[in-house]
């Protein structure tokens, strides 16, 4: 079966078609059917998208919590648009539970993946790989400010 879709391979002569039709195109070959490889590339890239938008949305996280704890305990001035601390408080929340909801919904994998548990540990591995990095930037670029 592998041999007729791997046809194409005839016409490139001796060093693609004998090899092809020798191997019936397992091993380095095994890309030569189309969908192969953008089904790869495909999954691959799912990954990294749900990778990012989880680094994407981590900076909202803070900013909204820190505004709805800060409003409902009545630290702000009075200066702010919302003048109701119920209003403020319920705006900060309204927009954590919208942050934290639009990072669940990366980790929600797509319907054609084999393994559901592979797919969350490669987009929270590459999560935490990145805040990890991010960490270790923050902290040689403050060490290299303090030092004389």
């Amino acid at each position: 079966m592998m041999g007729a879709q791997c046809e194409w391979y005839r016409h490139l002569g001796d060093g693609g078609g004998s090899l092809a039709l020798r191997r019936h195109c397992p091993g380095p070959l095994r890309f030569c059917e189309p969908d192969a490889g953008r089904k790869f590339l495909r999954r691959q890239y799912l990954i990294l998208l749900d990778t990012t938008l989880l680094v994407y949305f981590l900076p909202y996280v803070y900013p909204f919590a820190a505004y709805a704890v800060i409003r409902s305990r009545g630290d702000a001035e009075k200066s702010d648009f919302l003048k109701s601390r119920m209003a403020a408080t319920l705006t900060g929340v309204a927009g954590l539970v919208t942050t934290v909801i639009a990072m669940a919904m990366a980790l929600v994998p797509p319907k054609e993946t084999a393994s559901v548990w592979l797919f969350e540990a490669k987009v929270i591995g590459g999560f935490l790989a990145f805040v990890v990095v991010g960490a270790v930037l923050y902290w040689v670029g403050t060490r290299r400010d303090t030092e004389p």
